[in-house]
């Protein structure tokens, strides 16, 4: 009896915030979107830390490398949320800040003691720049079509 009766609210059915596209993005384009904007967070934590570092041990030039290496962390942070929130364009120059970093590694091995190390980076740097963007693409792409489908 109390099941008909007009007092009661009506159940309700709770849909998912946003476009609920989030759960079924195939794995294989969000996950290199997820290595980039690590690798982004990873490296602004590497400019904090060795900013912090040569802060220490260079009183007398704190104040001009503190700078350095704060603005350094400060882009690759806001590089990093801009790649997180699926921002084509910052994924894009991302990848050709990277790609100049492999093309300034590359001319240093003109020098006398050429070093590979940085050049390893530079190419796993850039290779995963290259996928992000791509997987940023794709994911603009299929929730494009997903919508275009459900409409």
């Amino acid at each position: 009896m109390e099941e008909k009766s007009p007092y009661l609210a009506s159940k309700a059915e709770l849909t998912p915030s946003g476009d609920g596209l989030a759960a079924e993005v195939p794995s294989k384009i969000t996950r290199p979107i997820k290595y980039l904007w690590i690798l982004l967070c990873v490296q602004a934590g590497i400019a904090v830390v060795w900013g912090g570092y040569q802060v220490i041990t260079a009183p007398s030039m704190a104040l001009f490398v503190g700078a350095i290496f704060g603005f350094t962390a400060v882009i690759n942070a806001a590089c990093a949320f801009g790649v997180y929130n699926r921002v084509y364009w910052v994924a894009v120059v991302v990848t050709v800040l990277y790609g100049l970093s492999l093309v300034m590694e590359l001319f240093s091995l003109l020098k006398a003691t050429p070093s590979i190390i940085p050049l390893i980076v530079g190419v796993v740097t850039t290779i995963i720049g290259v996928r992000g963007t791509q997987a940023i693409r794709d994911y603009h792409g299929f929730v494009a079509a997903s919508r275009k489908q459900s409409a």
